[in-house]
């Protein structure tokens, strides 16, 4: 049957034509139908549309409640969550739940899971396996994006129940699933409120290429995920990180130090580092040398003898005769010719061995040509002659060495890194490292001092004497204009890569499957990879674990939970470890360390290498690939921040209408300052504890200012004998010398105790000197400083600049805008200590604000935590410094010296122009202009501005051939350039030589003119001079001619035909050395110099020899004339000599230069002992100026959030209350009073705060605390606090009085001090240069309630020695005196209170009669005997104190007249400390007579009838006597009698009183004693 196909390819349904009518392509009618659009033959085919089907909901679980609590639940805190559950009912995956530990309540959703149902019952893993959840609540989600795989029939979904726009919702369920349609299942891929998903911004692009779903939304950054590991783990994409489509952002750069493995340090805190740049070849550093043993050396030897012939390089020594070479006392090592592992000499101490002292020794010597060197201390150990005696030695030397040795040599190369992920993707590159450079001999120019190898035959030498070879390295530079020693020594270096966690996490973290280590050339385009690193590897580089016990020692360590992987050689860190021990052997769980460590608690963590960084060994090998260069111009991820739409073009990812960057801040508040390199610092100081103990509970410390290791900061972590844990530093008061913590101590601090201050952030670490050592600032440059941000992902900012362009101080150094001039170092810098400049930013405020602003696109501050309200994954993260320096390539001119002024005429505009030597390469660095040039020209001219550097010193000291130049005033520049004889033989002499100090003069070399128009650089001209003198007779040669007349036979005598005698007079030498005549002549006349003169001299005319001749014996009647001369010859043969003219001056040069301070000696060695000119000088041409307008990269970076923290804490420490001092607060206070002297803000460079906006207020004094944290702000007059008189200056008053009269007052008492010390609390709202105000608290802590001494409040007697108070017989002996006294408090109703009282009663001989158990301190006297005794109590307001004591008992202290006299010492006391005392005398007199009063009654004169007692005789003795005592009469009055007051009172006789009207009573006690009646 034949068959019908029709293909409706044009897919059109047709019902207005017939259907005979209808068009091929065209159909009729369909239902449920749809055209194929298939590429296949099928195409234009009919085929049915599929159906709808509902396949179910997707709900989540959003709560969950505790059925059963279980045990053994133990997290480390709160939001720790485990997984998975084990299900016991319910059909749903992947939820997880976060709990409190112990208790397990609360428990919350962590992720919401797929398919649970409400009642389901789950088992939570994490414990004993029995604590039971229940799902309480499931939402409904709206679908905001979808994607069908045709090709696997899944459907992607994302779900979402967040209807928020503007701000993240941490409690919304956001979802992406997958719709299995052939299996029709439902699963989640990925869950978590960090999609921030919103109903509001829909999935506008979503694409699966291969197994990568990628979608946006316009709302955040485009994003995706791999399908296949998000399905076999749900909970694997649980961060930003994870999902992003750019990638991390590696931001911090490689470290190059480390801890030092060579060194012991004081403190663990403070150990040694080192930089991890190394030269691993060389046996001896620049100073040393080597040599065999001449004989073994055997134990307790401290002289061994080297073989002469062996020796290579130098020894130096630390005395002997070898003073003038440097580094004296070089170590000693030995290298084992068979292992050749370098072991240093070391004493039974183990102190290292050094030389002291280098004999050397010629063949006749015993034993052969040797070298002696004496040795600090003897031998421990036996040495071979084969082993080899290494001096200065290379303690990093390694023997055999795999890496390639000059690969580095003429190289300047920097090293950065890149992760690769899992997915095939990598980050951009890290900031690459700084030059990665130490030049040979660290950089220095080495005035060497080489032994020669003395052989059989040689010249002997005597002991102590060296054999030097001189060779400078100076010398060299200005021969070849190229300093040789400028290579990298560097060959082997240790890359310390920071991993953003800790290296078991980074796999999970990131997703990182390797590390690619980045290489890079100065004078190179390419970036190399010099080695990809697996993550395996970077994981089994070190390890932690927990400490579990002790094993035979406590240096081996039993060790548990065991990640990673413990190698020999590791460091050790932990809690409780200390000196940085190493790793030796690794057996099982037993790790034996290098050092023992005693005090180890089992379960401590401890740390095997450094987990946070991986150690990357380069040994100097070539790359093995070169990145394209698609992969060069990455510098940042242009990944957008968001995108509206997506595609797949080309198997690749397009992006339209979408957001490239963050809007950055327009400027930055930050000053840039230069100078001296910091000390290396990792933000961890010490300082020593004085004035202890002080006891727990303690938070203010006095402390050794002059023993403090910087940095001391505030909020820094305080580690140390009695501090709590997580005690942070309130404050160091460096004018106090105390610091204040935040948290009381829990055990006694003593005197002597070290407290270590370690920073929270290592963003002001200082690390360059030892990191770079050799780098420093370029001089003479402009530098501009940028900074950019970054967010996590590598989407970087433009370059942002200062704010402002003035200059500050700060700490004492001077601080501008983002543009900074390096000057030239002034002459205040010791050359020979400075470590290098560097660049510093001082940040003034934080970099904000930390919310983002959509209208803006500002993204606000990185926030990666999820649970907040504030998470931000897009905001700004890290930072990078960036600078700008446009002078570029400029030339070192390495000179053989500079000449000031001109050769022969020294003085001829001095200052004013020098000249110098042109030779090899410097012709081309200081070019002469050809560029319109006469046929004949001869001199020519340059333009070339010159920077002086170095130049040659003028005194005559080969130690000291050149000094630092400091260029001032205007630039130099090179006027003229032509040949020697061009430009200073005008006359164009016959036979015309130049100055010889000129170097190479006779070539003719081309000498440049320098215009130095504001300083004098080089030496002037110097030749020596010495006029002629008349020879007498004999021959000089020297033995005189016998018979030869004492004549003068001239100035010049022949002694062939090409060599003279010249006659000199030594009195007109110079320069003059200050020595005898011939020694004064040798010191600047030497054999190869050249002669000129003022006439008479062919040339050239060479000097031989100068000597001196006594011996003639002919000169009748006259003593030998000493003859001084010269011999000269002509190398070529001819008469040197013309007799005619004579020559009256001669000129010797070049002028000689000597090692010492002082010209040799006429006995040493001439040839040996002398330099000549030139010496080197360097200058620097001007800089080209690069027309590129290009910040570069520095490595210096960090995290925005440290730099803020820093800020902010640095801000707290320095934008601090200054001149808060607590004087005035004392309970002596009264109500409404200050309590402090007038204080105010100031800013982190000391200047008040001028922020005078009300709202908010710039201070407020929020809270007053007492030290039992009882709040006492009542007592003082809180809130926003106003200046004082409209000044800028504030001050802090107690409460008014009130309802409480005394509700300002204080009392100092008790011996609790906590009721009686405060914190005051502030808030401070400091505005930055053009920043909001940021709300800084600052706490004033150990504010301490002053005492007062007490106040008398009762008179106290006033007898003294010479006027005693008396007391008589008759008056009370109990309370006889009373004493009162009240605390210094102005709190009425305290003022009783703590006062306590002491009383000594002495007698002449200071025997103590007071009360037991009372001794007044420091008085000398012993405790009382209680005679006398004391009642203490309060009356009203006041302190009492009554003295009592029993007549009787003063008895027996009697004297012969029957009285004493005793001294009372009173003392009040109060609680502080503080006290009244007086003093004062009572003479206690049994003998006295009393005065007593009779009253007479008003009436007639009437005579009464007393018995009294007779005052005469002794105390003990009572004598009757009747006295008749008549009253005047009238009214009543009175009248005084005496009698004996140890007796009975005076009485009437029976019919003495007639009437009974008169009475007898005693006086007043101030008529005692009683003058007796007759």
């Amino acid at each position: 049957m034949a068959k019908v196909v029709n293909n409706f390819i044009k897919g059109r349904m047709n019902k207005d034509l017939d259907d005979r009518l209808i068009p091929i392509g065209e159909y009729r009618n369909a239902l449920n139908a749809q055209v194929s659009k298939s590429e296949g033959e099928n195409v234009g085919a009919l085929e049915n549309v599929l159906g709808n089907n509902l396949v179910g909901s997707f709900q989540f679980v959003t709560a969950v409640s505790l059925i059963d609590a279980g045990t053994n639940y133990v997290a480390d805190t709160y939001n720790t969550f485990y997984d998975p559950l084990v299900r016991n009912g319910g059909n749903g995956t992947g939820l997880t739940v976060r709990y409190n530990p112990g208790t397990i309540v609360p428990v919350s959703v962590q992720t919401t899971g797929f398919g649970y149902e409400v009642g389901d019952r789950l088992v939570l893993d994490g414990g004993d396996g029995n604590a039971i959840i229940e799902v309480t609540a499931l939402t409904n989600m709206r679908s905001i994006g979808f994607y069908c795989d045709e090709l696997n029939n899944k459907i992607y979904v994302f779900l979402t129940d967040n209807t928020q726009s503007t701000t993240y919702d941490e409690n919304a369920n956001n979802v992406i699933a997958v719709y299995d349609t052939i299996n029709d299942i439902v699963s989640l891929l990925v869950s978590g409120s960090f999609l921030n998903f919103s109903q509001l911004f829909p999935i506008t692009g979503v694409n699966l290429l291969e197994n990568l779903l990628f979608f946006t939304d316009n709302y955040n950054q485009p994003r995706r995920i791999n399908v296949d590991t998000a399905f076999s783990d749900p909970l694997f994409y649980n961060n930003e990180d994870l999902i992003s489509v750019a990638k991390y952002n590696p931001y911090e750069t490689i470290e190059l130090f480390k801890l030092s493995s060579n060194l012991t340090a004081s403190s663990p805190a403070l150990a040694k580092y080192e930089t991890t740049m190394y030269d691993v070849v060389s046996k001896f550093y620049p100073h040393g040398g080597s040599g065999n043993l001449l004989v073994a050396a055997n134990i307790g030897d401290t002289v061994i003898r080297l073989d002469r012939e062996t020796i290579i390089g130098q020894i130096n020594s630390g005395g002997g005769a070898d003073n003038y070479a440097p580094g004296y006392g070089a170590t000693v090592a030995v290298l084992d010719n068979v292992t050749q592992q370098m072991t240093p000499l070391v004493d039974g101490a183990g102190n290292q061995i050094v030389v002291d002292e280098v004999d050397y020794y010629d063949g006749t010597v015993p034993g052969g040509a040797g070298c002696d060197v004496t040795l600090s201390a003897a031998l421990v150990g036996g040495i071979s002659t084969d082993e080899l005696i290494v001096f200065n030695y290379n303690e990093y030397y390694v023997a055999n060495y795999n890496g390639d040795l000059d690969f580095l040599k003429e190289k300047f190369v920097r090293f950065a890194y890149r992760f690769k992920f899992e997915d095939g993707e990598y980050s951009i590159f890290s900031p690459f490292t700084q030059t990665c450079f130490i030049p040979q001999q660290d950089g220095y120019f080495i005035y060497r001092v080489i032994r020669d190898r003395i052989g059989p035959g040689s010249i002997p030498t005597t002991t102590n004497n060296a054999v030097p070879q001189d060779k400078t390295d100076e010398e060299d530079a200005y021969r070849s204009t190229v300093v040789e020693f400028m290579e990298n020594k560097v060959n082997k270096i240790i890359l310390r890569i920071p991993l953003p966690y800790i290296s078991t996490e980074l796999a999970n973290k990131l997703q990182i499957e390797s590390v690619d280590i980045l290489y890079k050339e100065s004078d190179g385009l390419n970036v190399n990879v010099i080695e990809t690193v697996t993550i395996d590897t970077i994981v089994n580089s070190s390890a932690t674990a927990e400490f579990d016990a002790y094993g035979l020692s406590n240096s081996l360590l039993e060790v548990t939970n065991i990640t990673g992987t413990i190698k020999p050689g590791q460091m050790v860190s932990g809690a409780g470890i200390t000196n940085a021990p190493v790793v030796v052997a690794v057996v099982g769980f037993t790790v034996e360390i290098s050092a023992p460590v005693a005090g180890l608690v089992p379960g401590t963590q401890l740390s095997f290498g450094d987990p946070n960084y991986f150690e990357y060994e380069y040994q100097a090998k070539k790359p093995y690939k070169v990145l394209p260069e698609s992969e060069l111009t990455r510098t940042y991820d242009k990944v957008p921040v968001r995108a509206l739409s997506q595609e797949v073009i080309s198997n690749r990812i397009v992006y339209g209408n979408f957001q490239t960057k963050h809007t950055p801040p327009e400027r930055l508040d930050y000053s840039v300052g230069i100078s001296d390199k910091s000390y290396f610092s990792l933000g961890v100081g010490q300082i020593e504890v004085v004035n202890g103990p002080y006891p727990a509970g303690t938070t203010v410390i006095d402390v050794d200012s002059s023993t403090a290791i910087l940095p001391i900061t505030q909020n820094s972590t305080v580690t140390g004998s009695g501090i709590d844990t997580d005690t942070l530093l309130v404050e160091y008061n460096t004018s106090a010398n105390t610091i204040t913590l935040d948290k009381q101590t829990v055990g006694v601090v003593n005197t002597g105790d070290i407290l270590t201050f370690a920073s929270q952030t290592s963003i002001a670490n200082t690390t360059s000197i030892v990191e770079y050592p050799n780098s420093s600032l370029k001089q003479n440059r402009t530098y501009q400083i940028g900074v950019t941000l970054s967010d996590k992902f590598g989407r970087t900012s433009s370059v942002v600049l200062a704010d402002k362009e003035a200059s500050v101080l700060f700490q004492g150094e001077e601080f501008k805008g983002s543009s900074v001039f390096s000057t030239y170092i002034s002459t205040l810098e010791p050359a020979n200590d400075w470590p290098g400049n560097s660049l510093k930013m001082l940040f003034n405020t934080v970099i904000g604000p930390e919310a983002a602003n959509p209208g803006t696109l500002w993204p606000g501050l990185y926030n990666g935590d999820t649970t907040s309200g504030d998470y931000n994954p897009l905001g700004w993260y890290s930072f990078k410094v960036v600078v700008k320096q446009t002078e570029q390539e400029y030339y070192n001119v390495y000179l053989p010296g500079i000449m000031a002024g001109y050769p022969n005429e020294p003085d001829k505009e001095l200052g004013k122009t020098s000249h110098f030597v042109l030779i090899n390469d410097n012709i081309n660095k200081v070019p002469r202009d050809l560029n319109e040039v006469g046929p004949l020209q001869t001199q020519f001219r340059s333009s070339v501005r010159l920077f002086g550097r170095v130049e040659n010193n003028c005194n005559f000291q080969v130690d000291n051939w050149n000094q630092q130049f400091y260029p001032i005033g205007e630039t130099p520049i090179v006027s003229t350039i032509g040949t020697e004889r061009d430009l200073f033989d005008n006359a164009r002499e016959v036979g015309y030589i130049g100055s010889a100090e000129f170097y190479n003069v006779r070539s003719n070399p081309l000498i440049a003119r320098l215009s130095t128009p504001s300083q004098e650089i080089g030496c002037p001209s110097s030749v020596v001079t010495c006029e002629v003198a008349d020879l007498y007779g004999s021959n000089p040669n020297p033995t005189p001619i016998p018979g030869s007349a004492c004549s003068n036979v001239g100035v010049v005598v022949a002694l062939g035909n090409d060599n003279y005698a010249i006659g000199l007079d030594p009195t007109t030498i110079t320069p003059n050395q200050g020595l005898t005549a011939i020694d004064n002549l040798r010191a600047v006349i030497f054999s190869g110099q050249t002669v000129t003169a003022n006439n008479g001299i062919a040339q050239p005319c060479i000097v031989q020899a100068v000597d001196a001749d006594s011996s003639i014996a002919t000169c009748p009647g006259a003593v030998p004339p000493i003859q001084y001369y010269v011999t000269v010859y002509h190398p070529n043969g001819r008469p040197a000599l013309d007799t005619s003219p004579t020559p009256s001056l001669l000129q010797f040069s070049p002028t000689p230069k000597y090692r010492g301070n002082n010209p040799p000696s006429a006995t040493a060695s001439f040839a040996n002992e002398i330099f000549a000119m030139p010496q080197l000088a360097v200058m620097e041409t001007e800089p080209v100026e690069s027309l590129l307008d290009i910040f570069w990269e520095t490595s210096t970076t960090g995290l925005i959030e440290d730099l803020n923290t820093a800020i902010l804490n640095d801000t707290a420490g320095n934008v601090t209350i200054d001149g808060f001092v607590t004087t005035p607060f004392t309970e002596a206070i009264g109500n409404d009073s200050f309590i402090s002297t007038n204080f105010q803000l100031v800013d982190t460079l000391g200047n008040p705060i001028t922020y005078v906006a009300t709202n908010p207020p710039l201070l407020e004094l929020v809270s007053v605390i007492d030290g039992n944290g009882d709040d006492k702000s009542n007592k003082f007059q809180t809130g926003v606090l106003t200046p004082v008189s409209g000044t800028t200056f504030f001050n802090v008053k107690t409460a008014p009085a009130g309802v409480d009269p005394e509700a300002g007052q204080f009392a100092f008492v008790g011996n609790d001090p906590a009721p009686r010390t405060f914190a005051f609390t502030f808030n401070i709202n400091y505005a930055g240069s053009g920043q909001a105000p940021v709300a800084l608290q600052i706490t004033k802590n150990g504010v301490v309630l002053g005492n007062e001494p007490p106040l008398a409040a009762r008179p106290f007697p006033s007898g003294t020695i010479a006027s005693p108070d008396l007391w008589i017989p008759g008056y009370s002996d109990n309370n006889f005196v009373i004493l009162g006294a009240v605390n210094g408090s102005a709190k009425l109703s305290e003022q009783a209170d703590g006062m306590s009282w002491e009383l000594n009663v002495l007698d002449s001989s200071n025997n103590n009669y007071g009360p037991t158990g009372f001794e007044i301190t420091g008085s000398g006297v012993g405790t009382g005997s209680n005679l006398f005794t004391i009642n203490t109590g309060t009356v009203g307001t006041i302190s009492e104190c009554s003295i009592s004591f029993t007549a009787n008992d003063l008895v027996p202290l009697l004297d012969a007249n029957g009285a004493v006299v005793l001294t009372f010492i009173a003392r009040a006391t109060d609680d502080g400390g503080e006290f009244i005392q007086d003093q004062f005398v009572y003479k206690f007199d049994f003998n006295a007579c009393r005065t007593w009063t009779i009253t007479y009654p008003t009436g007639p004169a009437t005579t009464y009838e007393v018995l009294t007692y007779e005052c005469a005789g002794a105390y003990n003795v009572c004598g009757p006597q009747i006295r008749n005592l008549t009253s005047p009469g009238g009214l009543s009055s009175q009248e005084n009698f005496c009698s004996k007051a140890n007796c009975q009172p005076p009485t009437f006789t029976a019919t003495g009183n007639p009437g009974g009207g008169a009475s007898i009573s005693p006086a007043d006690n101030s008529t005692n004693p009683c003058l007796p009646i007759p």
